[in-house]
């Protein structure tokens, strides 16, 4: 198994497609915490805004690199259907659920550390905007297990989910219009159908995790809950694509 993660890891960090999202969803977090949140200043202060502090704010802001880590993931699945070097993989393989664990356990590792890299980019980026602005930054009490373990939950949920799709789909431009479609256009017309039941939509739950912020809206469910359907979600979907993985061929 372990060498089976090591090769995954080899594969993860030769594709260019690695590099420049990762790079880019770096860039973005430091433009809007550093720029747009600390030395603008143009959302105004947390107290005001919500009863989470300035610093969770930056912290929760930096899930927005949940999107760049699932498109990793599903260029790191669909690559290798694309280039056919899945054959070569499964063919070194004794077991083809060790081939399909290895790439989930090398997309959590990296999502995590991924996420709280951009998590503390982002609070230094946005001290130092506030530095340059002149402004001192009111003192902060927050959880900070509580404010980091959503962030990591969120990340890697979210990652997983585009690693599910990818595994299910096996198509670059397919995978990436269903993850993308499904959150912004199919969950918004069923919440229509569903009302108050809305809230247990697969990224409608996992979005509640991040942003249960301010006062409850319709349909909204507690943290808790989210995180559990979001795990029954990703159970019976990895379930799913295991037994699919195991039995479909490789292309």
């Amino acid at each position: 198994m372990m060498a089976a993660v090591r090769a995954e890891f080899r594969k993860l960090f030769t594709v260019r497609s690695t590099y420049i999202t990762s790079i880019l969803a770096l860039l973005f977090i430091i433009f809007m915490a550093f720029y747009i949140e600390g030395f603008k200043g143009i959302s105004g202060s947390a107290a005001a805004r919500a009863t989470e502090t300035a610093l969770s704010e930056i912290v929760v802001n930096t899930s927005l690199s949940a999107i760049i880590l699932s498109l990793i993931a599903m260029l790191f699945m669909t690559h290798e259907y694309r280039y056919n070097t899945v054959v070569y993989t499964l063919t070194a393989a004794n077991n083809r659920l060790k081939v399909l664990a290895a790439k989930a356990v090398v997309i959590v590792l990296y999502a995590a550390a991924f996420a709280l890299l951009c998590a503390g980019i982002g609070i230094a980026a946005y001290l130092a905007g506030l530095g340059l602005r002149g402004t001192t930054l009111a003192g902060q009490e927050f959880n900070v297990l509580y404010v980091f373990g959503k962030l990591l939950f969120y990340c890697v949920a979210y990652t997983l989910l585009g690693l599910l799709v990818a595994t299910l789909i096996r198509n670059i431009a397919a995978t990436i219009a269903v993850m993308f479609i499904t959150p912004s256009a199919i969950e918004p017309l069923l919440s229509l159908l569903l009302k108050d039941k809305a809230g247990y939509l697969p990224f409608s739950a996992l979005e509640r995790v991040i942003l249960s912020r301010g006062e409850p809206m319709p349909g909204d469910i507690s943290v808790a809950t989210a995180i559990v359907v979001t795990l029954i979600y990703l159970v019976i979907g990895w379930t799913i694509a295991g037994l699919l993985f195991r039995w479909r061929d490789a292309n």
